[in-house]
């Protein structure tokens, strides 16, 4: 109960935010039962101007990649994780395997409230659930889980500015590098979550982290990861000459 509270209010504030921050935002209304704007997540995020919020109903979506790119959109279930699923479809000849791939957002966008399952990401692909390039975004209160990719196949985080990792459960998830949470060249900031059986196949069950990253990990629950190298957690310092 507590935490549906705090995920309304967190869904008050964002959507305060979005409305004294531009005059013209929409929120667009997704249902399965047809009662909304749109019965697709894509199709709202893609008919989303930045600034908008997309508000998702509690149901089973069955989508391809969602693109939040260069457009700084609210994404926020009403119900919560448990009742509001993202489902990764895969489509034969279909070369994009993320669940979310939000990239090129420098104004504040967010993914709040969901279970994202499904990705199969390819060999040589970057973030399965939730693939972050170059972009400022929360994402909390998801359940990120059975996942795979190669290198960060619940997240995977990539250049500034960073992403706020907070309040997620991320567990069952299977990659190469960075089972959990994959990171480079970024600061995010990554707290109270709880990381938990995940695995790689070749170093960091739970985290990775590379390449000049500077991340502020605290409050988490990090249990049960495994890999060959650096089971719960690993770190790899690139020494410049």
């Amino acid at each position: 109960m507590f935490n549906h509270i705090r995920h309304l209010l967190f869904l008050f504030i964002l959507s305060s935010f979005c409305l004294n921050g531009s005059a013209s935002a929409t929120t667009w209304h997704v249902a399965k039962d047809g009662s909304g704007d749109t019965e697709s997540i894509e199709m709202a995020v893609f008919l989303a101007s930045s600034g908008d919020t997309v508000l998702v109903s509690s149901g089973t979506y069955y989508e391809t990649t969602i693109y939040m790119s260069s457009k700084s959109v609210f994404l926020i279930s009403e119900e919560g994780p448990e009742t509001t699923i993202i489902i990764h479809l895969g489509l034969p000849g279909l070369e994009e395997h993320r669940v979310i791939q939000i990239r090129d957002n420098i104004s504040l966008c967010c993914v709040d409230g969901f279970t994202i399952t499904g990705a199969s990401g390819g060999f040589d692909e970057c973030g399965g659930a939730i693939s972050i390039l170059r972009s400022n975004v929360i994402i909390r209160n998801n359940i990120i889980t059975g996942n795979w990719c190669a290198n960060g196949a619940g997240i995977c985080v990539m250049d500034e500015p960073s992403p706020t990792i907070e309040n997620n459960l991320i567990y069952l998830n299977e990659a190469w590098v960075g089972g959990g949470i994959h990171m480079q060249n970024c600061s995010p900031i990554i707290r109270n979550n709880t990381i938990s059986n995940n695995y790689a196949d070749v170093i960091g069950g739970g985290i990775h982290i590379r390449l000049d990253s500077h991340p502020i990990i605290e409050h988490n629950i990090i249990v049960h990861n495994d890999s060959p190298q650096g089971g719960e957690w690993h770190l790899r310092l690139l020494i410049h000459v």
